[in-house]
């Protein structure tokens, strides 16, 4: 079997990949702010602030490759998940899945834009 232009479509992808990568790493960032701020908005919602130490610590990272919204307080999987005491509010596992179409509408135009 034989596929036409597939030999032109791979070269064209090399030639692109640099951009293609760039290009999803901005829309990776973009919508990491996005799920940063849900998920700051679901603690002030559900009344999570004593303090504003765990507010104050949602931030997004990256390494370079992989984008993540991380917390780094001690209690935070107690506020997330809850325990034998406290009731789970599931704020960042929220914010994830409300804007999981946002997240891959971000990166497709960013790509989209490189292509």
């Amino acid at each position: 079997m034989t596929v036409l232009g597939l030999t032109e479509l791979l070269a064209n992808l090399e030639r692109h990949r640099e951009g293609i990568s760039e290009a999803s790493k901005s829309g990776l960032m973009e919508a990491a702010d996005r799920i940063k701020d849900a998920w700051v908005n679901n603690i002030i919602a559900d009344d999570l602030i004593l303090t504003g130490h765990y507010r104050d610590s949602v931030r997004v990272t990256s390494d370079g490759e992989v984008v993540g919204v991380v917390s780094d307080v001690a209690y935070g999987g107690i506020l997330e998940y809850g325990d034998s005491r406290q009731a789970a509010h599931y704020p960042a596992t929220r914010a994830a899945d409300e804007h999981h179409e946002e997240v891959l509408d971000a990166v497709h135009e960013h790509v989209g834009r490189a292509l």
